[in-house]
């Protein structure tokens, strides 16, 4: 029996991780408890499974429930779970957009301006585009444009970074209705020409390996337009 790829589900080290454990359920993840070495120091929760490649597209989003004390709070991916003691995108291997000062963060500490700020009541949106070989950002259901351009040939994990107290937020990856319109926008992609030829191929593996009973309905949703 082939091996399925898995997708993302939840943030790791979460009580929804240690319920899962005995009752496989995806539900939105709050992120609320970060503990560090370090006073100032930040932490990074993954995914419990990366994105696969196979995916083509993969959008989730992060509800901002409390900015803390100062909004030091970061959505971006990480290629590997070496170093996570930080911010996504201050170390190699990483990126993400933040939402204290509105930069972008490539494998470095020096940000450049991407978006609008974000704080308390607002949601972050994050696609990855396979195929374009691009990552966009999405505030309140408005895509933001794209903030990297990068060789995306490697699993990626979602991360979410907090740093000051009082800083609180959840991930949806599915299990409840997005702010972003992802299926318009899938619809629209898949349907131009360049795409339909590219993609004929990796959409019978992908769908392939996919068992409804395991897999969260809303990846289905990305193939029922091609």
């Amino acid at each position: 029996m082939e091996d399925k790829p898995y997708i993302p589900g939840y943030l790791k080290g979460t009580p929804i991780e240690r319920l899962n454990s005995a009752y496989p359920l995806y539900l939105p993840t709050r992120f609320e408890e970060c503990w560090t070495r370090h006073v100032n120091q930040a932490e990074s929760v993954p995914t419990d499974y990366p994105i696969p490649p196979e995916v083509l597209l993969y959008y989730f989003e992060v509800d901002i429930i409390d900015k803390g004390e100062d909004g030091y709070i970061g959505v971006g991916f990480a290629k590997d779970l070496e170093i996570l003691e930080i911010l996504p995108g201050w170390c190699p291997g990483t990126m993400g957009y933040h939402g204290d000062d509105g930069c972008k963060f490539y494998e470095t500490g020096r940000g450049i301006n991407y978006g609008p700020l974000y704080s308390t009541g607002d949601t972050i949106g994050c696609c990855v585009n396979f195929v374009d070989q691009h990552i966009f950002y999405t505030k309140n259901g408005v895509n933001l444009g794209i903030a990297f351009e990068c060789a995306l040939k490697e699993d990626l994990f979602p991360i979410i970074g907090l740093r000051t107290h009082g800083e609180c937020v959840e991930a949806n990856f599915g299990t409840k209705p997005f702010k972003f319109d992802i299926d318009s926008y899938a619809k629209a992609f898949f349907s131009e020409p360049r795409i339909a030829a590219q993609i004929e191929g990796p959409k019978e593996i992908l769908m392939r390996h996919i068992d409804i009973d395991v897999f969260d309905e809303n990846l289905y949703k990305f193939y029922d337009f091609v």
